[in-house]
């Protein structure tokens, strides 16, 4: 089969579980001998490196976007995409982004939808409606986002599918905690908004046994503002005791092998990848009882309310200060995360390909 894969995201992340995501499916595509190609003439994606074939991309890395030329790269992809859909003559084309599809006649447009993040938190009901009235076909990360999608765009069910992620991490017997951390809570990805990070620290802060026996560890994109520093103060949270770091798939997976549990306090995700990822690594998950992380987490979690920092607290104590909890979840996440494999990914994103012939 051929198959093209747009820019969109690759111009919009240089990092990212969704970059990853494709990474991880296109490998597998390539695989099983698809012909598959990534149509992104100007990118800023890190992710993009790592695919073995350098031959499947088609285009050129820049470091940063320059101020004020992002509307002219968004024109220039766009003619390029065009240009190489009318010589390329895919069967599909797999949308990895909802700002633009092309309506071309002759081949089958797929849209993956991650969430519905910018509806539910952000009030832009109709932000996905465009794309998803083009496209043939809507791949859902997860139950939880195709039962919203079908809800708020009111679209037909065999319309959809649900294709799960997997953790893009091995659990190897080699890989054995080196204790060269004190230990620690993980905290995994952005923390603004809806990311709750604000809650998790205060539910910290009401523990004088987590706060002075554990430190944190925050692997991001970006350091503490001003705004989390001034947080920190106001909680009586040591600096001494919560660090920030970034770096590559290495330090994240050495990040997850030595925790004392990952907590993911997210007020919505459209999957969770950081639940899975620490899961496959036998790494402890307390994490949020919303959205689509009790479908992702299973019985492997320990869950708390969000919104309520006492119940978070609770939660937190339980997995740090109980060796028997935190085995039992561990060893319960071996098995959650058999159910999650990029092979299936892959095979069941053939089925929807498939399923608009």
């Amino acid at each position: 089969m051929k198959i093209l894969f747009d820019y969109q995201i690759f111009l919009l992340q240089k990092y990212g579980g969704i970059s990853s995501y494709y990474l991880k499916l296109i490998s597998e595509l390539i695989k099983q001998e698809h012909n598959t190609k990534i149509i992104t003439p100007l990118y800023i994606s890190n992710v993009l490196n790592k695919l073995k074939n350098k031959n499947i991309v088609i285009g050129k890395k820049i470091n940063k976007i320059p101020r004020f030329t992002t509307k002219i790269i968004t024109r220039f992809n766009d003619l390029f995409f065009e240009y190489y859909i009318q010589k390329f003559k895919p069967q599909i084309v797999h949308y990895t982004y909802y700002n633009k599809i092309f309506n071309f006649s002759n081949t089958k447009k797929i849209i993956t939808v991650y969430d519905l993040i910018h509806e539910k938190l952000y009030n832009k009901k109709n932000v996905k409606k465009k794309s998803l009235n083009i496209a043939d076909h809507a791949i859902c990360i997860s139950k939880n986002t195709q039962n919203e999608l079908i809800d708020h765009y009111k679209i037909k069910k065999n319309k959809t599918s649900v294709i799960y992620l997997a953790s893009k991490f091995e659990y190897n017997k080699d890989d054995l905690p080196i204790n060269k951390y004190d230990p620690y809570l993980l905290f995994v990805g952005e923390r603004f908004g809806y990311k709750n990070f604000e809650n998790f620290i205060k539910s910290i802060s009401r523990s004088r046994l987590l706060k002075n026996k554990i430190k944190i560890i925050c692997f991001g994109t970006f350091p503490f503002t001003d705004k989390e520093l001034a947080l920190f103060k106001s909680e009586k949270i040591n600096l001494e005791n919560i660090n920030f770091m970034t770096g590559d798939d290495n330090l994240l997976k050495d990040l997850y092998l030595n925790s004392t549990a990952l907590i993911y306090p997210s007020l919505y995700e459209g999957f969770g990848l950081p639940i899975i990822e620490a899961m496959s690594l036998g790494c402890p998950v307390a994490c949020s009882n919303t959205s689509s992380m009790t479908e992702v987490g299973g019985d492997a979690v320990n869950y708390f309310n969000p919104n309520d920092i006492d119940n978070m607290t609770s939660s937190i104590e339980e997995v740090v200060f109980s060796t028997e909890k935190r085995n039992i979840l561990i060893e319960k996440g071996f098995l959650q995360n058999k159910k999650f494999s990029w092979n299936r990914c892959a095979i069941e994103t053939l089925k929807a390909y498939n399923s608009v012939f």
